[in-house]
């Protein structure tokens, strides 16, 4: 009531808006003032003081300026009632007048520092600041950018730091742009070619066996030889898959297909040791993920022969799998546009628990521009993602040499801010143990970890490429003799021949099985593949596919295998 009285007093032709600007601006000009006693100790006078002290002050004023100043108009001059009544209302409402005020002035003043910093100083040198309006004063940042002002003190060079700490120890002046840097009077280059290589990780050699006196039960994290022998059975069973559908296309029975040939460990080991419902944004050599989180053979093979039964009906080209439960995300054979999707699903993971985004891609995508895009956002923003790149040595037929001339790709994880580490990539155990530690680490920071994983791409880009006009056989055959990372892991776990041929007899059944099905399904009409693509089929594709249904009726004779199956339908 006192302080709606208040605003009641002061004339109608008054400019309010005016007034409270004038106030704040007085009573943020000095929002802490810090002063020196007599004894050299340091005195403070709070902002909440001082305004409570003006507030009581203009509301007893505009009372009196109503019982004696009456120029509003139409303003009849209170009564004495009326007079005390405001008098007293504004007395009592002198403490939580003042309290409000206080937190109001203070909230503003906190807001608007950093204007007042760039405002109201103009001058500032090594060892004074200077004010445009007040005598010389002294700005102090402390390492949390809060301020605090002194008169007439002089400062040294190691009692002023910015944001990014404008002056070092030793009072030379650090620039935002790169605040840890030293200076030097030597001209120096920081010469690539002289830079150590990054160090690959590394537990099982070629042979099989542990490297550098490691003990597989001191590991950490641990390690149970049971989730080592799925790892295994997971790589023989994706091996033998991709070999019978890597057939099937070459027989005409699928349209296109892409193998894991001798990068196995490179997929199944990292997919063991995500969690299941970490989000997956993989590149189109990453069947193997799928494989490790359920998804059958019969998934495969319908989805590669599209059919009705898979979850797009036919809609994807072969490969470009997807599945929701499995928090996998649909394949694109566009290089590279699955990492920045990756970066911005793992900044709303933030908002969750631990779980983490995880991203596949090849040193070939490390050359497009959203690989550095996505970078940068990744470390800036503090996404919590792993960046798994899979350099097998080749984008499709260009070679690493000819790519980049740098170490590789873990190396540019500095320039980011981002931490990295090499491993080697056919090692199923190393590959293991360094996604489990990124991972523990990424979801402790929130902060992402970028991870290249040494291999080889053992078999052809694609069932479109022809890898022997760019590589010699000699080359394919040492790596797949001493590289095969199914074979190293197999020596490490004493996995027999007769055992493993046994293993890959039954796994050959079971796809062969798989995909003898998924032939004898229905596949959807040509028709329906101006469906799904909108809510409501618009006007002009409704007419290319009436155009389609007059040439499908006219070669009946020629196209009788496309229009087999049930049409939905017509919107």
């Amino acid at each position: 009531m006192a302080s709606l009285g208040f605003w009641s007093l002061f004339p109608a032709d008054l400019k309010l808006d005016a007034w409270r600007h004038k106030f704040w601006e007085h009573v943020s000009v000095r929002p802490l003032t810090v002063f020196e006693q007599k004894d050299g100790s340091r005195g403070r006078q709070t902002a909440m003081a001082s305004i409570s002290t003006q507030l009581d002050l203009l509301l007893l004023l505009g009372t009196v300026a109503a019982v004696f100043c009456p120029c509003r108009q139409n303003l009849r001059p209170l009564s004495l009632s009326e007079c005390l009544l405001h008098t007293v209302g504004a007395l009592m409402s002198r403490f939580w007048t003042a309290a409000l005020g206080g937190v109001l002035a203070l909230e503003r003043t906190l807001s608007l520092l950093p204007e007042r910093v760039a405002e109201r100083w103009s001058t500032i040198r090594l060892g004074r600041v200077f004010s445009v309006q007040q005598a010389p004063m002294e700005r102090k940042f402390s390492s949390k950018n809060k301020l605090s002002v002194s008169p007439n003190k002089t400062l040294s060079p190691k009692d002023v730091q910015g944001p990014a700490g404008w002056f070092s120890p030793d009072g030379e002046v650090h620039f935002p742009g790169a605040s840890a840097a030293p200076y030097t009077s030597r001209i120096q280059f920081e010469e690539a070619a002289k830079m150590p290589p990054v160090a690959a990780f590394r537990l099982i050699n070629e042979q099989g066996r542990l490297v550098g006196g490691v003990d597989l039960k001191k590991l950490e994290p641990p390690v149970d030889e049971s989730v080592l022998r799925r790892i295994y059975n997971c790589m023989v069973s994706l091996n033998v898959m991709d070999s019978i559908l890597f057939s099937a296309q070459r027989q005409g029975r699928i349209s296109f297909y892409l193998t894991s040939f001798c990068e196995e460990a490179a997929v199944v080991a990292s997919a063991a040791a995500l969690e299941n419902d970490d989000e997956v944004f993989a590149q189109y050599r990453e069947q193997g993920v799928l494989l490790w989180r359920g998804y059958s053979y019969d998934d495969f093979c319908q989805q590669c022969c599209s059919t009705n039964k898979e979850p797009a009906r036919g809609h994807q080209m072969p490969i470009h799998y997807g599945r929701k439960d499995m928090h996998f995300h649909t394949i694109s054979s566009t290089l590279a546009t699955q990492i920045p999707h990756a970066v911005g699903a793992a900044y709303a993971l933030k908002l969750e628990g631990n779980r983490i985004a995880a991203c596949y891609f090849g040193e070939g995508a490390a050359s497009e521009g959203d690989f550095h895009a996505a970078m940068n956002f990744a470390s800036t923003l503090d996404c919590p993602v792993l960046f798994i790149c899979r350099n097998n040595g080749y984008a499709i037929s260009t070679p690493a040499a000819e790519q980049f001339r740098g170490d590789g790709i873990a190396r540019r994880a500095c320039g980011y801010g981002m931490d990295a580490i090499r491993c080697d990539g056919n090692d199923a155990l190393a590959v293991y143990v360094a996604v489990k530690r990124s991972r523990q680490r990424i979801a402790s920071t929130k902060r992402p970890v970028l991870m290249e994983l040494l291999t080889y791409r053992g078999g052809h880009h694609s069932t479109s490429d022809d890898s022997s006009q760019y590589r010699s056989p000699e080359e394919i055959d040492y790596f797949m003799r001493h590289a095969d990372p199914i074979a190293r892991l197999g020596r490490f776990l004493n996995v027999s021949s007769s055992e493993e041929q046994t293993m890959r007899e039954r796994e050959r059944r079971l796809v062969l099985d798989a995909l003898a099905r998924a032939e004898e399904e229905e596949k959807e009409p040509t028709l329906d593949m101006f469906r799904d693509v909108y809510s409501s089929m618009p006007p002009h594709l409704i007419r290319q596919r009436e155009s389609l249904r007059l040439h499908l009726e006219r070669q009946s004779s020629r196209h009788k295998d496309h229009v087999v199956g049930r049409s939905r339908p017509n919107p």
